[in-house]
């Protein structure tokens, strides 16, 4: 637990510095630390379900890019995120939200929509229909590869090879 604590704290420190320089906006505020707060209460569930992995494998994601962040040579042109942070900063902000956005449109949407199938398989009342799981299925599986698209080019996610 104490690992997943540093991580979010060490991203912390990183939006304080973009704050510095574009000022406080509560929406980067949401987009940097809320799924990042979601992530580490889930993450305290015993006995561990699949959602609570799911964010430990965010949190984890989110540290290897603060490792990654200061190897550039990994990810060289990786960034783009804001003109005055430091380099390896800049890198972990664009790492996140790269990760952000995989998880927002494909890991986030599959997990819950195939937890509400299982529900209805298991005779389980559900929230939504099996009809509105399976057009949301289809709608991640058509979204997932301009997702991946839009990450590569944006925000130049391309490594050395």
């Amino acid at each position: 637990m104490a690992n997943r604590v540093w991580v979010a704290i060490s991203l912390f420190a990183i939006v304080l510095q973009l704050v510095v320089i574009r000022g406080f906006d509560i929406r980067a505020m949401l987009l940097f630390c809320g799924p990042v707060v979601v992530a580490l209460f889930l993450t305290a569930r015993e006995p561990a379900t699949r959602g609570a992995v799911l964010a430990r494998v965010f949190l984890s994601l989110i540290g290897l890019g603060l490792v990654v962040a200061k190897v550039p040579w990994l990810f060289p042109r990786l960034g783009g995120m804001a003109a005055g942070l430091p380099p390896a900063s800049d890198r972990a902000l664009v790492w996140y939200c790269a990760v952000y956005l995989i998880y927002a449109v494909g890991v986030v949407p599959l997990h819950l929509l195939t937890s509400i199938l299982s529900q209805h398989k298991k005779g389980e009342p559900a929230v939504l229909s099996v009809l509105t799981c399976r057009l949301g299925l289809f709608t991640v599986f058509f979204l997932a590869p301009s997702a991946l698209f839009t990450i590569v080019v944006r925000f130049k996610f391309i490594p050395v090879l």
